[in-house]
C-alpha cells in the first residue's frame, strides 16, 4: 500500500517531468503527454489488451506516454526532446528514428548505434539506458503543425 501510495504520487511528478520541449533557434515550447497504462484481461477465449488512464502505476506496469507536439512559428524544422523520467525504463516509440542520450542529454546516438561505458568497458546502449529521448522534425513534419509520438516504457 505504501508503495502504491507513493507511485500515484510519483504520477503526477511523471506527468510533469515527461514534458517534451520543441526547440528551434528562437523559440522553446511545452507540452504535456497523455499517460496511460496496458492492462491485460481474460475475455472469452484468450487475454485482451487494453490502455486506459493511468491513475496509479506499480513496478512492472506498461505504460504509454503520447507526446503531443506542436511545430514552432515560424514553421521550420525543429528537434522534441522527452527526459526519461528515472521510474520508467524506456521501450520503444512509434517513431523509430528517434535519438537517445544515457547521460542526461549529453552525448546522442541512435540505439544499436550508441557506446556506454560498463565498468571498464563499452556496449551498445539498450532501450533501457535512455536518460532522455530526441526527434528531429523534418520542415516537412513541422508544415503539418501539430502531431503526436507515442513512446512506451516500464515501470521500474
Amino acid at each position: 500500500m505504501r508503495y502504491l501510495r507513493r507511485t500515484a504520487i510519483k504520477l503526477a511528478a511523471l506527468a510533469a517531468i515527461a514534458v517534451p520541449h520543441a526547440a528551434s533557434a528562437d523559440s522553446s515550447q511545452m507540452f504535456k503527454p497523455a499517460v496511460f497504462v496496458e492492462r491485460q484481461s481474460a475475455a472469452g477465449q484468450g487475454t485482451q489488451l487494453a490502455i486506459e488512464p493511468a491513475s496509479t502505476l506499480s513496478r512492472g506496469d506498461s505504460v504509454v506516454l503520447v507526446i503531443p507536439w506542436q511545430a514552432p512559428s515560424p514553421v521550420g524544422a525543429f528537434t522534441v526532446t522527452v527526459p526519461v523520467p528515472s521510474r520508467l525504463a524506456f521501450l520503444k516509440s512509434t517513431d523509430r528514428a528517434q535519438e537517445i542520450s544515457a547521460d542526461n542529454g549529453k552525448t546522442w546516438g541512435k540505439l544499436g548505434k550508441l557506446a556506454v561505458r560498463d565498468g571498464d568497458s563499452l556496449r551498445l546502449a539498450s532501450p533501457a539506458d535512455a536518460t532522455h529521448l530526441r526527434w528531429r522534425m523534418s520542415a516537412r513534419d513541422a508544415a503539418s503543425g501539430s502531431g503526436r509520438i507515442m513512446v512506451r516504457a516500464l515501470v521500474r
